[in-house]
Parts: C-alpha cells; structure tokens; sequence
C-alpha cells in the first residue's frame, strides 16, 4: 500500500457528520479481530472492487472506519438505489402521521391517471409497491426514458401481469409512486419531509436529491448522503427505531421492513434470491439496502452489527463474498492490539491509485462528448459542448487535486490526476460526489479517448451527476 501522505495532498481530516455523537472504540475491545476487516479490504483491493469508505459499527460504537483518498468523509455521494430504504422510512412515517395507510390502493392517490386501469391494477396497494410486488414481471421504466408523474400510468395501463402482493419485480416506479404519495399527502419534498422529521434528528447534514423532469425527487435512486450518514441510518435501524430514547421511525414500520414480504428466488445471486422486505433486501446474513456499483447500508441484528459501505464495481456479489469470508467471522473473534494497528495503518495509506508519469505540456483536444480540453502542465480547462467552462489544477506527481465543477442547473465534486505516458497525456478524474470515474487519454493527431470505468445509469456525461 503506497504512503499516500507522501505523494498526495489529499487529507481526510473532514469528519462524518451523522458519526460524530457515536462513540469509538477499537475493534478488539468491540470483540471484533481487526485482522478480518483488513483481510476484507485487502481482498477487495487485489480484486479490483474499488471499495471507496467502510464504517462498521458493533454495539452502537464506531470500531472501523475508513475512505480511499481522494474520498473524504465529507464527500456527499450518490446511493442509487440505496436511496429506496429511505423512501421507505419516510413512507413509514407518513402512515403513522395519519396522512395515508398501508392498505390505500394506488389508483386512489392518482386518479388523474388511473383511466383505463386494468381491474388487477385497480387492487395494488401502498404496502405491495413498498415489497416490490405491484404485480409487474418486468421494470415498469427504462432508466433512459424521461420521467414524470404522469410515467406513472403505466403501472396501471395495460396493468400487471402477475398477482399484486405476490409478484415480485424490481420495479422503479413502484418506489416512485411511494416518493410521489409521500409528497402529496404531506405537501412537502420528499427531502424536506425527511429532514423535518428524520435527518435533523440524527445529525445528517447536508443532502441532496436528483430529480426527474419536472425537479421532483426520484425516490428509487438519486439520493446524496454522507457515508456516516449511511451507518448512522442504519444503526437507526438496528436500533428498532429509536435514537437516545426517542421514537424517531414507527414500530409498525420498523418490524415490516425488515421482514420478507414477497419471494426473489429467480434473482440468481445468493444474496439477492434470499426475499424482499420494505425497499431493502433480505440476504443470507442480516438484511440490506444497495445501491448500483456498491453503495451498502447492513444490518446483522444477530451480531450487534451495522456496515456501511461505498465503491464502484460491478460484481456486487463478489463483494457480499468476501464480506461474509472475512468480516463475518471476526465479529465475536478475539482481537488484539496489534491487529487494531496493523488496521489503522492499512486504513491511513488507503487510496485509488493516481496517474503517474511525467508532468503534461501543453496539450488540447476535444472532450470525446463535442468539447475541448486544454492543459498546460499542472492545470486542465475543460469547455464542454455547451460552452461552460471549468478550469481544474491537476494533481501531477502520483497525486491527487480535489475541486468543484459547476454548470448552471448544478456541481459535481471532483479529484483529478494526470501524467504523460510516452506521446500520451492521461487524465482520471474521481467524480467524489458520485461511485464513478473516467479518464481521458490525448494523444497528438487521434481524437480524445473517453471512458467511464463504469457509465453512470442517469446519463452519458459528468453533467448528469450534478446536484444544485
């Protein structure tokens, strides 16, 4: 593991917000051995899975926490569909304010749409969209198709194939029809309903939420927390609800969520095939919520144990593997001292590898998506095909910068990397507001090479990724 102090002005002394009232402790007086933890993320790192935080909580204490540099504590990042856990609980509270209830069909909060809905469609309940079980077979929205309020009619015209409360289908806009209720029958965004009620009160800071066409929160995917934020949620949860002897999320809520309402066995992962609650998944070990490219919020009830988690990678199972072959078994292993250290150690030099070679020249080409770059050594201006202009200082020297890039509807947070490889001028770029990542190569006379490691799933380009 590279000394990343020596070659990176990335520092990490940013604080997890939601984390700070918790109280630390190490892994070894947790009754956890640290040697399983950093087995876990050295086996992640030798696999290419691009582990980006890990916080894991045992008894309500923070004994193991962590972020690959050019990742801070600090850094709001995109959950995908994470975010549906949250929906959730909001859902929850909403039922218990009075404002609507478990049983409400469907076509009741939108009537306007409800036209021709089929008689199976006109049976869908609240609590079957929250299980994923409207009676669907397939996902009722591409998530390269515009989305409205209105995108909702197609839950109800043709109608389910299958039997509502059964049939389980892993189906955008059945958790968008929960977000959508929520705001109806409260008259607040769904962000605002949480805060008030939920995230004030455990300590999340700043959030955001992506939004559809119309500026209205998705619901399934788009949420921006902290991961701190994660675990502090999660502890939430484990925790039956309540934070220093205050109710903050319902009973009812919290004993239906977290149980199997409907059968996934056809999902083919191990994990994914083991049942489906309340916007979250049951698993072989606990429960979770997860989001595209490894974003994790764990719950192991029987353990005492909260994980939260972030990265870019593909194999999601892969990841749940090595979590069960190594972390598992630690909890309740002896630890020791000298385990806690060799830990904190592998922690504190934790980092995505940067570009390296010979600091650029003066280079310029096109974008790869109808724009310009130009850099002169240790700083890189980026005109996108709209015009806007973001100009960057360039970690060079094996390191990392961190900046903001910003258009008019909205930022990214972003590191960035760069290093001349022979007649190649390569730069990565870290959007740490987001799992993702992508690097352009230039090279004199052949048009600019682009490419994600893994394409975000609400649009081709980095401006899809800002938040306001």
């Amino acid at each position: 593991m590279t000394d990343r102090t020596t070659h990176s002005d990335v520092t990490s002394s940013d604080t997890a917000d939601a984390l700070d009232p918790f109280r630390r402790t190490s892994p070894s007086r947790a009754g956890v051995d640290a040697d399983g933890i950093l087995d876990f993320l050295q086996a992640q790192a030798d696999a290419g899975l691009d582990v980006h935080s890990f916080v894991l909580l045992r008894g309500g204490a923070v004994l193991a926490e962590g972020w690959a540099a050019p990742y801070l504590p600090a850094n709001r990042q995109l959950l995908y569909s994470l975010s549906k856990t949250f929906t959730s609980a909001a859902m929850g509270i909403a039922v218990a304010e009075g404002l609507c209830g478990y049983d409400d069909l469907l076509v009741d909060h939108f009537p306007d749409l409800a036209d021709g809905a089929s008689p199976v469609a006109r049976t869908i309940r609240i609590r079957d969209a929250l299980a994923m079980a409207t009676g669907h077979t397939v996902d009722m929205h591409p998530l390269d198709a515009p989305l409205t309020r209105s995108s909702l009619r197609t839950l109800f015209v043709p109608g389910p194939d299958g039997r509502p409360g059964v049939t389980f289908a892993y189906n955008q806009l059945a958790t968008y029809s929960v977000a959508r209720i929520v705001e109806q029958t409260s008259g607040m965004p769904l962000l605002d309903f949480l805060e008030d009620r939920l995230f004030s009160k455990l300590g999340i800071g700043e959030a955001g939420w992506m939004g559809d066409a119309d500026g209205l929160a998705l619901g399934f995917s788009g949420l921006h927390l902290r991961t701190g934020s994660i675990a502090s949620f999660f502890q939430l949860l484990a925790d039956d609800g309540i934070r220093d002897g205050v109710r903050l999320l319902p009973e009812e809520w919290i004993a239906e969520h977290r149980r199997k309402h409907v059968e996934t066995a056809g999902q083919g992962n191990p994990d994914w095939s083991q049942g489906y609650g309340w916007q979250c998944w049951m698993a072989r070990h606990g429960y979770r919520g997860d989001g595209a490219f490894g974003q994790y919020g764990i719950v192991l009830r029987d353990l005492d144990t909260v994980i939260a988690m972030t990265g870019e990678q593909e194999n999601m199972q892969a990841l749940l593997d090595l979590l069960w072959q190594h972390v598992l078994p630690a909890i309740g292993r002896e630890g020791s001292a000298a385990a806690d250290e060799r830990l904190a150690d592998w922690v504190d030099g934790w980092w995505l590898d940067p570009v390296s070679g010979a600091t650029p020249g003066v280079v310029s080409g096109g974008d790869g998506m109808g724009g310009r770059i130009d850099i002169d050594g240790d700083t890189l201006t980026w005109t996108d095909r709209d015009g806007v202009v973001n100009t960057s200082p360039l970690g060079v020297d094996d390191s990392w910068t961190i900046d903001s890039w910003r258009w008019p509807h909205g930022r990214i947070d972003v590191a960035l990397s760069a290093g001349r490889r022979g007649d190649a001028t390569v730069v990565r770029v870290v959007v740490t507001s987001t799992p993702h990542s992508f690097t352009w190569t230039l090279r004199p006379g052949v048009p600019t090479d682009f490419v994600w490691r893994f394409a975000p799933l609400h649009g081709p380009g980095p401006q899809q990724l800002a938040l306001p």
